[in-house]
Parts: structure tokens; C-alpha cells; sequence
């Protein structure tokens, strides 16, 4: 098991490093990697300056960020690269991508391991693991270096090892746990949902005999370092081992109570712009799977299903539901592998479940392309230029909930027919106004751009360097080669 869970590491690893981005490194993400610039530089978590107005000054008189740990260790490579030989190496897009490649390949890994462990063939596994990291963000988060892949990776792992846990009597899986959970805090705080949810349905068939003391004392044992280290990263910083630091701008004056919730779940499962179905199509599928699972599987379909319902309810009540600058919906990326995970109970051999797994998958695949070919923040950030004057704020838009009204609202402005758009300029090499996604609207306001919407480049690493495509076709060549084997060596 342990030689077929590295063989599938390392062809994830290699497809996703070949089918980098050429823009890793940019808005929240830039703020992390700062953290681990100052850790390699001065062995320090503090950043130089108040770089943003979301920062704050700890009791030590020094600034820190407000996100998670974990993330900013991911930055660490690349700040440790730079500092022996310099920026330009330290920032080439394959050094800043090897670890969300990394994460990335260790999520698919987990969620591999927890379809096998709810049933499905390993072949069927191995089928729907590859499915869900190409045709969901999954793939498009483990191009970046926000914290939405390490936030997945360790809810998979989260999973994977409660399924385990619940039917073994093991030391070594009731640690893991716990310290998938101690992870899952380093990540996102909102994660200690499904890291509680996970240790109730581990534990649950042992309640009523005389070792669950002890596996709840393994449990712990996994989860003190990350508890302890989350613990004192926030005293550090603010002076309290439960500051959460979302106290600042907008998080501080709208924070939970300005936006409805009923309001951020239709955002986030109907809206045009980011509903979660339209960028992640299989989830119907899975969906549907869920249910059909409900009857004999009721604990697990709960596991999977009943933290990330909380997550969404979560997000949903946050003032930036969005969750942009970002590609679909961002604050739902990490619960992904648990809604994606109940496929394992569908019938490979039913010809409608599979056809219509190839039709969503295909629809999938066609709308990431798009997000990886275009950096979200391209199309975004013409977006919000545009429409400042809808507003009646200008540029200066920190009092409004939601700023980008019209990408989440308007189906024209979606995100998904704005790159599409932006992929055909970049083809034709110009951009004439009647091409413009939503100019059948005939708003003469927003026939305005102010700016050239064709892109200089398509956002893969190598795009328009001979020998860097021969490396990139390399690496995901071999990559494809390991999964092709893997498969071949699966018994059907």
C-alpha cells in the first residue's frame, strides 16, 4: 500500500508541476510567503511593514499577518531558494509551485485512499481520483499558493484517517488523525468542524467498551504539536492563544452580520458567477451518489456530508461569501474531497451512471481550463475597474459588502464566460467591442473597458518557451505514465 500511495504521489506530483502556472505568487498569497521570507531570513514569522491595512502590530511591536500557519510554510522552499541564489530563481514559477504541486498530489493521494476505504475498487478509485482533481478547482487551487490546497489536503487526510480509525484498534492511524486535525487548524480555523465530526464518528462504535479512553488519548497525542503551535502563532501575534485576528476593515465592521445567510448559500450553490455546481459539475453527480449511499452507508454519507453543510452555512454568513479575488467558490474548495468522496458508491458497470459521469466530467474539464488558462485575478480585477461608477464609490469601495456585483450576479459577467472571452482575444490577437460577453445588454457604461483585454500569455509556465514546453511535456508525460501504470496494475 505505502509503495502504491508514493507511485501516485509522484505522478500527481509530475502532472501538476508540468501544468503549472506561470502566476503563482500574487494578493493574500504574497502576504504568507512574506511570513516565510522573514522565517528564512531572520527566523522570525514578522513581516518588514505594514504591508497591507489587515496586518497587525503584536505586543512585541512588530507586524503580523492574520493568516494560518500553514500556508506560509508552503512559501518556505521558494524564500530559501531566494535567499541562496537570489530572486530570479527563487521566483520561477516550478520553484513556487512544487509545494501546492506537492499538496496537491498528497490531497489526491489521501482522497485515493478514502474512496478505497468506502468501498469503491481501487480502479474505480484511481478513475474518480483523477476526475475530481482535473474537473473541480482542486486542480486550480494546487496551481496557487493560497491556502485553499493545504486547506484540502488536510481535510482528505482528515477523512481518510477517521474511515480507518473507526474499524481499527491500531496506535498508529488514531495518531494520524489527531494530527490531521492539528494540521486542519494550521490551515483554517473553521476546519476543527470536520476535525470534530471526524473524532465522533471514529470514536462512536467504542463508546460503550473500555478502549475508546485510549484512543481518544492517541487522538490528542497527534493533535497537541498543531494545537500548541497554533496556540502560540496567535499569542505571538496577538497577545491571545484565541484571537482569530479578523478584526480589521471589512472583516471587523461586516464581519458575520451583514450578510444574510440564506443570501450567501444561494451565492454559493445558484449564482451565475460562483455557484459551486457549475464549477465543480460532478458534484451532481455525487450528489445523487450520496443518496443512493444514504441507506447503507448513513454514518459515512454523515461524515462527509454534515461538517461541509456546516462549512457552508460558515461561509456562507461570512461578509466575503466569494471568497474573491478568486476562481469559483473558494471558501468551499477544502470541503471538496468529502462532497466528492461519495462517488465511491456508484456502479461503474451502470452505463447511465457512467455516461453521464463522462458528460459532467467533460463540462468540468472545459470550465478549469479556462480558470488555469487565465489568472482570475485578470478578468477580476477588469471587471472592478469597469463597473466603479455602478457603485457610486469609486475606487474607494471599502464600506460595500460586495463589490463585484455584476461577476456574481449578471450570467454575461460570469467568470467562466469572461475567460472564455479572454482565451479567444488572446487567440485573435484583439479584442473588438461586439465580442464583449455581456454587450448584448447594451449598457453604453460598460462598453467602456479603459484597458486592452488581450492577454499577453496564457498562464501555464512554460507558454511560449520551446524548451520549457519539451519540460513541461516531460513532466507530464511521466506523470501520466505513472498514473497509466497504476492502473494497469489494478485488479479490476
Amino acid at each position: 500500500m505505502k509503495s502504491n500511495a508514493v507511485a501516485l504521489f509522484v505522478a500527481f506530483f509530475l502532472l501538476l508541476m508540468g501544468a503549472a502556472a506561470r502566476l503563482v505568487l500574487w494578493g493574500d498569497a504574497s502576504q504568507s510567503c512574506a511570513v516565510a521570507a522573514s522565517l528564512v531570513d531572520h527566523g522570525r514569522v514578522d513581516l518588514p511593514t505594514q504591508t497591507r491595512v489587515d496586518v497587525f502590530r503584536g505586543p512585541d511591536g512588530l507586524w503580523y499577518s492574520k493568516y494560518p500557519l500553514l500556508p506560509a510554510l508552503a512559501c518556505l522552499p521558494a524564500a530559501a531558494v531566494e535567499r541562496w541564489t537570489g530572486p530570479g530563481l527563487g521566483r520561477h514559477p516550478l520553484v513556487l509551485a512544487a509545494v501546492p504541486s506537492a499538496l496537491g498530489a498528497a490531497m489526491a493521494v489521501a482522497f485515493f485512499g478514502l474512496l478505497v476505504a468506502l468501498g469503491a475498487s481501487r480502479r474505480a478509485a484511481l478513475l474518480i481520483t483523477v476526475a475530481w482533481m482535473f474537473t473541480t478547482p482542486l486542480w486550480i487551487y494546487s496551481r496557487s499558493l493560497y491556502g485553499e490546497v493545504s486547506q484540502a489536503c488536510a481535510y482528505a487526510w482528515l477523512l481518510w484517517c477517521a474511515v480507518r480509525a473507526r474499524a481499527s484498534h491500531g496506535t498508529g492511524i488514531w495518531i494520524a488523525l489527531g494530527a490531521s486535525a492539528g494540521a486542519a487548524l494550521n490551515a483554517r480555523v473553521a476546519l476543527l468542524i470536520p476535525a470534530a465530526g471526524s473524532l465522533a464518528y471514529a470514536l462512536w462504535p467504542w463508546v460503550r467498551g473500555a478502549t475508546w479512553p485510549r484512543k481518544a488519548a492517541l487522538f490528542s497525542l497527534g493533535l497537541a504539536p498543531g494545537a500548541l503551535v497554533w496556540a502560540g502563532y496567535n499569542a505571538l501575534r496577538y497577545g491571545s492563544a484565541w484571537a482569530l485576528g479578523y478584526a480589521a476593515e471589512r472583516d471587523g465592521t461586516l464581519g458575520f452580520h451583514a450578510t444574510p445567510m440564506w443570501a450567501g448559500v444561494y451565492g454559493l450553490l445558484f449564482s451565475s458567477g460562483k455557484s459551486v455546481f457549475l464549477y465543480a459539475p460532478l458534484l451532481v453527480l455525487a450528489a445523487l451518489a450520496a443518496q443512493q449511499g444514504w441507506r447503507r452507508h448513513r454514518a459515512e454519507v454523515v461524515l462527509l456530508y454534515g461538517p461541509a453543510l456546516c462549512l457552508l452555512c460558515v461561509a456562507a454568513a461570512w461578509w466575503d461569501w466569494s471568497g474573491d479575488w478568486a476562481w469559483g467558490p473558494r471558501l468551499l474548495v477544502p470541503a471538496l474531497p468529502a462532497l466528492g468522496a461519495s462517488l465511491a458508491w456508484i456502479s461503474p458497470s451502470d452505463g447511465t451512471w457512467r455516461r453521464w459521469a463522462e458528460a459532467l466530467a467533460a463540462v468540468g474539464l472545459a470550465v478549469q481550463l479556462l480558470g488555469a488558462a487565465i489568472p482570475d485575478v485578470e478578468y477580476t480585477s477588469l471587471i472592478h475597474r469597469m463597473t466603479g461608477a455602478l457603485y457610486g464609490a469609486g475606487d474607494n469601495r471599502a464600506s460595500l459588502r460586495d463589490d463585484l456585483l455584476l461577476e456574481h450576479f449578471v450570467p454575461e459577467m460570469s467568470p467562466i464566460p469572461g475567460h472564455a472571452w479572454l482565451v479567444e482575444n488572446y487567440l485573435a490577437g484583439s479584442a473588438p467591442p461586439e465580442r464583449l460577453p455581456w454587450a448584448g445588454l447594451r449598457v453604453p457604461a460598460w462598453s467602456q473597458l479603459g484597458v486592452n483585454p488581450v492577454p499577453k500569455a496564457l498562464n501555464f509556465w512554460f507558454w511560449g518557451d520551446a524548451t520549457a514546453s519539451l519540460v513541461a511535456l516531460v513532466l507530464a508525460g511521466l506523470g501520466a505514465a505513472g498514473l497509466w501504470r497504476s492502473w494497469r496494475r489494478e485488479v479490476p
